[in-house]
């Protein structure tokens, strides 16, 4: 029964390596430039974020970006437009994973004295 048993611990350990082995575990990196980034509610051109965003191991296009006050701004294909006056943050994903994050200052429109 012991033989029997060492067999079959040998054959599952040898399965398992193979397994693993078998796995590419990528290693993915992310971060932002800065730690806040600012525009303006008048701004005409978006935020491109891909220019604030650090990414190895992926292309930054794997990664996926979630504001979390939509009401403030807009984030679409790695660009921010700003909607509101006030402050949100921007998560940075990978495959459902947070990676990193910023946050992004929306001023109001200055008036001309």
């Amino acid at each position: 029964m012991k033989k029997i048993n060492l067999v079959l611990m040998s054959i599952l350990t040898i399965v398992l390596t193979s397994v693993l082995v078998g796995c590419n575990f990528k290693k993915v990196e992310v971060k932002f430039t800065e730690s806040i980034l600012s525009i303006s509610v008048n701004d005409v051109e978006p935020l491109n974020l891909d220019d604030y965003l650090s990414v190895s191991g992926v292309d930054k296009g794997q990664i996926s970006l979630h504001a979390d006050k939509e009401d403030i701004i807009e984030i679409e294909n790695h660009k921010v437009t700003a909607k509101s006056s006030g402050i949100s943050k921007v998560y940075a994903t990978y495959k459902n994973n947070y990676v990193a994050s910023v946050d992004v200052l929306v001023r109001k429109p200055f008036s001309k004295p």
